[in-house]
């Protein structure tokens, strides 16, 4: 069996949100995680065609809404 790097870790644990996570569906997060979701959704928007929206929901939080 092959150990997986951090890296593909992180990208198989986005894969497995990615699977459940339906138009219309949100996720609301603290704002440090901003950059590696937003750089996740944008690869999964490359290779799937979904939309993402993302917008600030209260101090220090960040909220992200499958559109498409």
């Amino acid at each position: 069996m092959k150990l997986q790097t951090k890296e593909e870790r992180r990208r198989a644990e986005f894969a497995e949100w990615f699977a459940q996570f339906g138009v219309g569906d949100s996720a609301e997060f603290d704002d440090v995680h901003l950059p590696t979701i937003k750089a996740e959704c944008n690869r999964h928007m490359k290779a799937t065609g979904s939309k993402f929206r993302f917008a600030a929901t209260g101090p220090g939080m960040q909220g992200v809404e499958r559109t498409a």
